[in-house]
């Protein structure tokens, strides 16, 4: 029997006793997905690149060169420090005091979908 990668489930969650969720095989690079699309760079003593800058661009001008942005930031990451996630779409919605961002992607040809909000 191949032994299966497991991981931390993310967004974490309590097993008990103070133990994190773990997860094990797709569900551990659906996890490592959302953790990085939810780190912001530079946050992380032992690996400052890991993470986005989404924060950042939402209080620059919006319109194309915000999505643009946003877009880059999350397909070069991704690439990086998520390889196994095949990126299909990513699109974005800005009104007054948010920017949402869903993206569609695809793990080992299992199509799923994550949406961000972040707030101005």
């Amino acid at each position: 029997m191949a032994h299966q990668k497991a991981g931390i489930g993310f967004p974490f969650r309590n097993k008990g006793k103070g133990i994190p969720e773990e997860v094990k095989g797709v569900d551990v690079v659906h996890a490592a997905f959302r953790a990085l699309l939810h780190k912001r760079k530079r946050t992380s003593v032992m690996r400052p690149n890991v993470g986005l800058n989404i924060h950042n661009f939402v209080f620059e001008d919006t319109g194309p060169l915000l999505r643009a942005k946003i877009q880059r930031d999350i397909a070069v990451n991704t690439a990086e420090f998520v390889p196994q996630v095949n990126l299909i779409d990513i699109s974005i919605y800005e009104t007054e005091k948010t920017v949402v961002v869903d993206i569609t992607y695809s793990v080992q040809g299992i199509i799923s979908n994550e949406t961000m909000e972040i707030v101005r």
